[in-house]
């Protein structure tokens, strides 16, 4: 009978240690499980507007404002896509008789800069025409792009088609804000003159 009782006493004792092993591993899982939801509710409050952050608001309320925001998103879009149709639309371009440009006027179209966003930074494109002695020189633009405006220039391919030297130029930019495209453009400018 002692033999009994000593032999339960042991096997009481592995399974209490069984189950604690199991309580750990059941709270570290429901911990790490909670941090997750933490992050992922962390991420989704900041994609939503500040308006709808302000104040104490519980996780479900977060989730309420995102599908509204959502949605409102979806009904923006869908007018400004009905908005770009009508433009669209509405812009009967004719192609089939072109206009006779004077020369000043194809040589605004053929030398131009045009600087625009595009995604994680900016291009710009330089075109010029009729300058056939006079090209352009790329290294000054690079130097202004580089070393005046601290940009890190990712692309740069130059073609040349009817006549015209068109250059392309991509640079990385952090914070598209920090840059005055216009001033930029200025700047580029005088490295073209005409």
């Amino acid at each position: 009978m002692l033999l009994k009782l000593t032999m339960s006493g042991s096997d009481n004792r592995r399974n209490s240690s069984e189950n604690d092993k199991k309580k750990m591993m059941h709270r570290d899982s429901e911990r790490q499980r909670r941090q997750q939801m933490a992050l992922l509710n962390a991420s989704l409050r900041s994609q939503l507007p500040s308006e709808s952050i302000k104040g104490k608001r519980s996780v479900s309320d977060h989730i309420n404002e995102a599908v509204n925001h959502i949605n409102n998103m979806k009904n923006k879009i869908e007018q400004l896509t009905v908005k770009k149709d009508k433009l669209e639309s509405s812009s009967n371009v004719s192609t089939s008789t072109p206009k006779s440009e004077s020369s000043s006027e194809k040589q605004c179209l053929a030398n131009s800069i045009v600087i625009r966003p595009f995604w994680g930074g900016i291009e710009i494109v330089i075109s010029r025409g009729g300058l056939r002695g006079k090209d352009l020189p790329l290294s000054c633009v690079l130097e202004v792009l580089v070393l005046e405006e601290g940009l890190n220039v990712v692309r740069c391919a130059s073609t040349r088609a009817n006549g015209t030297l068109i250059h392309t130029v991509q640079a990385e930019v952090d914070d598209i804000n920090r840059i005055d495209l216009s001033e930029l453009q200025q700047k580029l400018s005088m490295c073209c003159p005409d």
